[in-house]
């Protein structure tokens, strides 16, 4: 592929895992896109012109558009209009920071779990479990990076269309020109000049939003996928643990089954502790941006900007959606275990001692791995609680705007 070659090759590189097709393939592209390698301990950083420069450039617009809400507050439109990409903007940088602060503790927990997938590949049961969790993961994380790229696109090129379909009724295209970012410029965008300043900056806004959340993202998704995974593997080998010796299980092959619990226990409250302020941010926000979204769909005029406000509140959508998915899939993954372990076993034929150790696993197994953010658990009953209070918001939103008319 011809964008391989901009890959970054660190000298700890991973070895590719076999058997696995495109395996961690939307993220190592979208973290490189941003100047990082999420997957090596000796350069994180591979790129400081592309981590800098947009993330500078995203930065540097963030004032300026709180300043043109802050400008237009009488206006409910405007002030969503620019509130919208805002709230993504703080998001991405939120993430992008956390990340650089935390990035010794993501790498080390990716290099744990792609080493515990390199010990599962000669086993062809257990791989294929992970061959379908990564699948699982790069259909996702490739169906909302095309979702947000498109996104990103509309973003730059509704404006142009706009003054474009004017032009041709007899207008100045410079004259009728809107900013793709609503923002208080400290120049005229109205001169050709202007015009290309205005887009290098607000590309480096869009750009950033982009691969800012898309990587961090993406290596959300990978990680809950594959953590369910060992969870599903484990439910694999208790099965057959059961099957050992006619029953007669051994003292080492519980002690085994044990082990890996503790192990992908672990794993899961690894990766809890480092995403969960993201997943707090994230959670935080999210009511006020889908209701500035779904608010700009119920009141705006021209097609194309509603062609764009709707496939941005679909991004937003499935990014939260990603969140609370993730941590019902890994939530009941690790429940599942304690009905595989009741079931796998003929619990007559189970020593006495192995029966106590056998019993203490399965009251273990029965506490959910939760994903949580700091104050919530994310899961899908969540992701109705927040759609439920931002249909508040539209209300309190549309009101206003009714009101003020």
């Amino acid at each position: 592929m011809f964008f391989k070659q901009w890959l970054p090759k660190a000298g700890d590189a991973l070895p590719s895992l076999n058997g696995l097709s495109r395996h961690f393939t939307v993220q190592q592209y979208t973290f490189a896109a941003i100047g990082l390698d999420p997957k090596s301990l000796q350069r994180p950083i591979f790129n400081k012109i592309l981590a800098v420069v947009p993330m500078l450039g995203l930065f540097s617009l963030v004032i300026p558009m709180i300043g043109y809400a802050s400008l237009y507050k009488s206006d409910i439109l405007k002030v969503t209009d620019a509130l919208s990409p805002v709230w993504e903007g703080v998001l991405a940088l939120a993430k992008f920071f956390y990340f650089i602060w935390n990035r010794q503790k993501v790498i080390q927990l990716l290099r744990k779990i792609w080493i515990k997938n390199l010990e599962v590949s000669s086993n062809p049961e257990e791989l294929a479990i992970i061959a379908e969790a990564n699948h699982r993961d790069y259909l996702f994380s490739l169906t909302f990076c095309i979702n947000v790229i498109t996104t990103g696109a509309l973003a730059l090129a509704a404006p142009l269309i706009i003054a474009t379909f004017y032009t041709l009724q007899g207008e100045k295209f410079l004259n009728v020109l809107e900013p793709p970012l609503k923002a208080t410029y400290p120049f005229d965008f109205h001169t050709p000049t202007g015009l290309i300043a205005l887009y290098v900056w607000n590309s480096l806004f869009v750009y950033f939003i982009i691969f800012g959340n898309l990587s961090i993202d993406g290596i959300f998704s990978w990680f809950t996928c594959n953590v369910a995974g060992h969870f599903r593997i484990l439910r694999l080998r208790l099965k057959y643990a059961g099957q050992e010796n006619g029953g007669n299980i051994t003292k080492t092959t519980v002690n085994r089954c044990i082990d890996l619990h503790r192990q992908t226990i672990e794993l899961a409250e690894e990766f809890n502790k480092i995403f969960r302020v993201n997943v707090f941010i994230k959670f935080a926000i999210s009511c006020l941006q889908i209701a500035c979204l779904a608010f700009q769909l119920a009141r705006g005029k021209e097609k194309v900007d509603q062609i764009f406000h709707f496939s941005f509140l679909t991004s937003v959508t499935l990014q939260f959606l990603l969140y609370c998915y993730g941590g019902q899939k890994i939530k009941d993954e690790s429940l599942a275990v304690s009905n595989s372990l009741y079931e796998s076993f003929q619990w007559q034929n189970v020593e006495t001692t192995l029966r106590k150790s056998l019993l203490i696993f399965m009251i273990r197994s029965q506490k959910a791995c939760d994903l949580t953010g700091v104050f919530f658990t994310a899961d899908l009953p969540l992701f109705l609680w927040v759609f439920k209070t931002a249909g508040s918001f539209i209300t309190m939103l549309l009101t206003l705007a009714d009101n003020r008319n």
